[in-house]
């Protein structure tokens, strides 16, 4: 039950980083972004943190640090650079 929601959260955050790019065209944000934009089932930094870090391991996104900030970048569109 937990695994399923685990990735439930997961596909979740995912959606919504697609969606936002869709909406704004800019494949970059940052986690703080996110902690306040996002879907509220991974509002909480736990939760956040190891849903990222399981979209990192399936490449589907990638994480740069800039300034201080970490920011993370939609992976499926490479055309784009």
């Amino acid at each position: 039950k937990d695994e399923v929601k685990f990735f439930q959260e997961v596909d979740g955050l995912y959606s919504y980083l697609l969606k936002r790019f869709q909406r704004t065209g800019n494949c970059f944000i940052t986690r703080s972004e996110i902690l306040r934009c996002g879907p509220q089932s991974i509002r909480k930094a736990d939760i956040l943190d190891a849903s990222i870090d399981n979209l990192i391991y399936q490449g589907k996104i990638l994480k740069y640090f800039h300034g201080g900030r970490r920011y993370f970048r939609l992976n499926n569109f490479p055309h784009l650079f």
